[in-house]
C-alpha cells in the first residue's frame, strides 16, 4: 500500500468532490481538504518535545544559557525518559526549525496531559530556572504566564516559586540573633527572619503539605525526587529554627 504525504491529499479530494458537485465541489473540496491539511493547530509534535520546547524557551529568557540549566533538563529527561529516547528528543529538538509559540505548545501539553500532571511541570520549569542559583524576573514571568494557562492561582505559584528560589538566595546576612544557618533557613521556608514562632510553623506546614511525598503519588519518580528533596529541606529548616524559638 503507497501512502501519500497530506500535501498532496487536498489534490485527491478534487475527484469526489468533482462527482458530487461538479467544478464547484471540487473547488470546495480541494479548499476544505487543504485547510484541514494545514490547519496549525494540528500539531503531530509529542507531549515531550513540546517540555522540551518549554524548557529551551525559558532558559534563553534571561539571555544567557548556563551549563548548570542544560544539566537540569538533560538530567531531568534521562532519568523520565531513559538515555536513548532522551537522545533522539534532543535530536528531534535540534532539528525541528519550527517556531512554536508558547500558547501552542501549552495546549500541546494540555491536551496530553490531565491537570494533576501540571503540577510536576511547573517543578520542573522551576528547577531549571534556579538551577543556575538565581532565578531571574522574565524566567518568573515566564512560568507564571505557563501556571496561569493551568489555571494555578497566583498564591500557589508564589508558593512554588519561594521554594525553588530561597536557595539562590542565600547570602552572608548572619546578624547578632540569627546564626548563618538560620538565616538559610528561613530563606529555605520563603521568610524574613523577623516573624515569629506562630508565624513560621503556620508557613512550614503550608509549604510541608504541597510538597509532601503523598500529594505526588502519581507523577514520575523524577519529579518525585524534586519534591522529596524541597521537602527534606523544609523539615530540616523547620527544626533548625523551632530551636530558635525553645
Amino acid at each position: 500500500m503507497v501512502f501519500l504525504p497530506e500535501k498532496y491529499w487536498s489534490y485527491f479530494a478534487i475527484i469526489p468532490g468533482w462527482f458530487l458537485g461538479g467544478f464547484i465541489g471540487a473547488a470546495a473540496s480541494f479548499l476544505l481538504t487543504r485547510e484541514i491539511v494545514n490547519d496549525p493547530s494540528k500539531s503531530k509534535i509529542s507531549l515531550e518535545l513540546a517540555l522540551l520546547k518549554l524548557s529551551s524557551y525559558l532558559i534563553k529568557t534571561d539571555g544567557k544559557i548556563t551549563q548548570d540549566e542544560l544539566n537540569r533538563v538533560r538530567d531531568y529527561f534521562k532519568s523520565k525518559y531513559g538515555i536513548r529516547k532522551s537522545e533522539k528528543l534532543f535530536r528531534q529538538h535540534k532539528e525541528d526549525k519550527k517556531v512554536y509559540s508558547i500558547e501552542e505548545l501549552v495546549k500541546i501539553l494540555k491536551d496530553k496531559m490531565t491537570p494533576n500532571q501540571y503540577y510536576g511541570v511547573i517543578q520542573f520549569l522551576f528547577s531549571v530556572a534556579a538551577s543556575d542559583g538565581h532565578i531571574t524576573k522574565g524566567e518568573i514571568d515566564f512560568i507564571y504566564k505557563i501556571g496561569v494557562d493551568f489555571s494555578f492561582t497566583i498564591e500557589r505559584l508564589d508558593s512554588l516559586k519561594n521554594q525553588f528560589a530561597s536557595g539562590s538566595k542565600k547570602t552572608n546576612t548572619s546578624t547578632k540573633k540569627f546564626s548563618q544557618r538560620e538565616i538559610d533557613a528561613f530563606a529555605t521556608l520563603g521568610l524574613e527572619p523577623s516573624l515569629s514562632f506562630p508565624e513560621i510553623k503556620a508557613a512550614y506546614r503550608k509549604l510541608a503539605k504541597e510538597f509532601h511525598p503523598d500529594v505526588l503519588n502519581n507523577a514520575h519518580e523524577s519529579i518525585k525526587k524534586i519534591a522529596e528533596a524541597k521537602f527534606r529541606e523544609i523539615q530540616e529548616a523547620y527544626e533548625i529554627l523551632k530551636k530558635c524559638y525553645e
